[in-house]
């Protein structure tokens, strides 16, 4: 049987290995500053924009009654759905984007 010293000892130095081992986790990437990009005034089939739903990293676009496009909120780089605009327009004034006349 190990005395008490050299059980502390091993706990000590077998505690101390673990951290040793541990490895930091990458980060999330950071929230951008909101309004950066405003949603494109026309979408699929020339469709207008119905309402604009922000969110921390994606920026969601709903023109019509079912067609929804997604952009990235830091880069305005988005969507890839057939008929929505490629990029999302650069909000000149954020962090509130500008209401679309549609006549």
């Amino acid at each position: 049987m190990r005395s008490p010293s050299s059980m502390m000892a091993f706990l000590f130095f077998a505690v101390l290995a673990l951290l040793a081992t541990v490895q930091a986790l990458p980060q999330a990437p950071p929230i951008p500053p909101p309004g950066l990009f405003c949603c494109p005034p026309y979408g699929p089939k020339g469709q207008p924009l119905v309402q604009p739903q922000p969110g921390p990293f994606v920026l969601w676009c709903l023109y019509g009654q079912n067609s929804l496009c997604g952009y990235n909120t830091a880069s305005g780089d988005g969507s890839t759905t057939p008929g929505c605009p490629p990029k999302a327009i650069h909000n000149p004034h954020p962090p509130k984007c500008p209401v679309w006349k549609h006549y």
